[in-house]
């Protein structure tokens, strides 16, 4: 699996808007030639999309939203991948703005390398950071869109990683693992 975590200065309705108006895709995702929505239902989309990378790519994808918070999305029919899915998970961002973690696992089979198909994606999730920060900057913040919060209201910051020292020696917390390391002393 890889993973990006991307910074965007606006709130996170809005972020997760621009997440979900797929036929817009082609504007500002990396290599997205073409997205044709073919059924919708609901937080359900099914799209055909066909995507440039080292060749032309068509696939069948289901996009399911849960409003604000993520999209998942995962390949069902295509003939290039053995497997394709992930999600934008949505955060609000201590400072403001929203905090989005993409994650995408891909199995190409036979067709490329574990390790270049990786490094493909990690180049594809850096693009898409760049794209979606653009995106959304060039959208505007929409009427209403501003704050969830009341005024006055202080937002809970969020920890990702936390080293305290103890006598014990480091303890470590790291997306909810509690982890600890003697201290090393020198001599």
């Amino acid at each position: 699996m890889n993973k990006a975590v991307i910074q965007v200065q606006a709130p996170r309705e809005h972020v997760f808007a621009t997440l979900t108006k797929y036929e817009e895709y082609p504007l500002w995702v990396p290599g997205c030639r073409r997205l044709n929505v073919v059924a919708s239902s609901g937080n359900q989309t099914d799209v055909e999309i066909v995507q440039a990378a080292m060749k032309t790519i068509t696939a069948l994808l289901r996009f399911q939203a849960d409003p604000p918070a993520a999209v998942r999305f995962e390949m069902i029919k295509g003939t290039d991948f053995k497997a394709y899915s992930g999600q934008h998970r949505l955060m609000v961002a201590a400072g403001g703005g929203t905090v989005v973690t993409t994650e995408i696992e891909m199995d190409a089979g036979f067709m490329m390398p574990r390790f270049l198909l990786d490094d493909k994606v990690r180049q594809f999730l850096e693009e898409f950071g760049k794209g979606l920060r653009k995106r959304v900057a060039a959208a505007g913040t929409p009427p209403g869109a501003v704050s969830t919060l009341p005024p006055g209201a202080r937002r809970r910051t969020r920890r990702l990683l936390r080293i305290t020292r103890t006598a014990a020696g480091m303890r470590i917390w790291y997306l909810g693992k509690i982890l600890t390391a003697p201290e090393e002393t020198e001599g």
